[in-house]
């Protein structure tokens, strides 16, 4: 049975029948979209360079085996990841100290970071004392986090799951004196294929081996956004080196799938010392108040005093400041400062939004004025994600189509960096950032139009 008739299958089978398979699988709660980055069935020819890079661009390897780039290869629809003994045609000999590393090993690193998700892939440890593993993994100057799906001595029949903190804003820890939290299995037979999954949210760590939950710990740590990582090595400690009879051994990936979840939302944006920044709220704000959303002295001081938000009435045109009791909203531009001295991480957690969200806006009749409209969602959109509704004709419209009709400009402006920067929605290729807010002219026509984003790549054509 080919691996695309096998998905069909398995989709079929999670819409109409959930009980027949992984009983306890994350994807049967909640509302999941693919992370397209981080999904690969590995059925082309060569490795997805948009996607992966075929060495991990920060390191080497563990002595004595270093990560040589020949050694990944995409055949008969899986990645194979090779371990073997060097010889004189590895392409990184001439770059690393000669003399110190006697094998050669493999790494996959994605392009992309993630936080959250539910991920999975099903594999084949190599038969050989080389570990095979699946990883996350970042070190930032004041972020250091690790969590191990697995690592496996194929030949050992020797399984580790760890999640390691190193360091944050509240722990100073090194390589070898950190938090580690660890479940191994010494009697698994590795050599076989396996489907291994994690599921990692703001609440929970949670590992899976075919569809089964094997181990679990509260997410007291894990909240960096971290690489997926697929390699091999060697460790000296245990269980040393491998015999060059059962080299060379190949780590063979079937498949990687990541998917994240549609009903929760999270996005981060930086807030910087003394500068304005013009935002809006990618998670829906529920009702909450300004101090519900960001706290009362959340930027080293009082609210007025050393932080700020402001609103704008289109039809008074005057700036207004916001009440720590007033509620924010959807799709609502306001401006924001801070004082605190440095600049601030903020992230909003919450519920994400519909597949599409009504902005109404302001309009005198006689003459332009202007609007300030938001992307309510964590990631970007693009003008094409964006139509004008006619409560007239119920009908929607591209933003050049109600240019046409005199409704309202194709030309906006939003504010990045200290400077108006000019963005052009007559091209349907326009990205709209989350956190961002662009000014928009409602022109002398328009009339009881309402504006819809989409959050999901909804089919205007059927839309009501």
């Amino acid at each position: 049975m080919s691996k695309e008739i096998t998905k069909v299958l398995i989709v079929t089978i999670v819409l109409f029948t959930p009980s027949l398979i992984f009983a306890k699988s994350p994807l049967l709660q909640g509302t999941w979209e693919e992370i397209v980055q981080l999904t690969d069935e590995f059925e082309g020819a060569d490795l997805d360079s948009t996607k992966w890079n075929n060495i991990d661009p920060k390191w080497v390897g563990r002595h004595p085996s270093y990560f040589e780039p020949s050694n990944i290869s995409v055949l008969n629809g899986e990645l194979h990841l090779t371990s073997r003994e060097i010889n004189s045609q590895d392409s990184l000999l001439p770059e690393i100290e000669k003399g110190k590393y006697t094998h050669a090993a493999a790494a996959v690193k994605s392009k992309v970071k993630v936080k959250y998700g539910y991920f999975e892939i099903k594999a084949k440890a190599g038969n050989s004392k080389f570990w095979s593993s699946f990883w996350f993994y970042d070190h930032a100057p004041e972020s250091w986090s690790e969590i191990d799906v697995f690592e496996v001595v194929g030949i050992e029949s020797y399984l580790v799951r760890t999640a390691h903190h190193f360091r944050s804003s509240t722990f100073k820890g090194t390589d070898k004196d950190h938090l580690r939290i660890q479940r191994e299995d010494y009697d698994f037979n590795s050599t076989d294929y396996h489907i291994y999954g994690l599921n990692w949210d703001k609440d929970n760590v949670t590992w899976y081996v075919d569809g089964e939950e094997v181990f679990t710990t509260p997410n007291y740590h894990w909240h960096q956004a971290l690489y997926m990582i697929f390699d091999t090595e060697v460790n000296l400690v245990w269980p040393k080196i491998p015999e060059s009879n059962t080299l060379p051994s190949d780590f063979k990936i079937d498949y990687v799938r990541s998917w994240k979840r549609k009903d929760e939302c999270e996005a981060t944006t930086i807030l910087k010392n003394k500068q304005w920044k013009l935002l809006t709220l990618p998670c829906d704000p529920a009702g909450k108040t300004v101090e519900e959303l960001f706290g009362q002295e959340s930027f080293g001081g009082s609210y007025l005093k050393n932080w700020l938000v402001y609103e704008f009435d289109p039809l008074l045109i005057e700036y207004k400041k916001v009440a720590l009791t007033d509620q924010l909203e959807a799709g609502k531009g306001y401006w924001f400062i801070q004082l605190s001295g440095k600049d601030i991480e903020y992230t909003m957690t919450g519920a994400a939004l519909s597949k599409y969200q009504r902005i109404d806006v302001e309009s005198k009749g006689a003459a332009p004025i202007w609007n300030m409209i938001g992307n309510p969602y964590p990631h970007g959109i693009q003008s094409k994600d964006t139509r004008w509704y006619s409560e007239i004709s119920k009908s929607t419209m591209t933003w050049s189509e109600a240019n046409s009709q005199n409704l309202v400009h194709t030309s906006v402006f939003t504010y990045e960096d200290g400077e108006y920067v000019k963005k052009d929605m007559s091209d349907l290729e326009t990205r709209i950032a989350p956190w961002s807010v662009y000014w928009v002219a409602i022109l002398e026509n328009y009339s009881d139009s309402p504006v819809y984003l989409s959050g999901d790549g909804i089919d205007w054509g059927k839309f009501k």
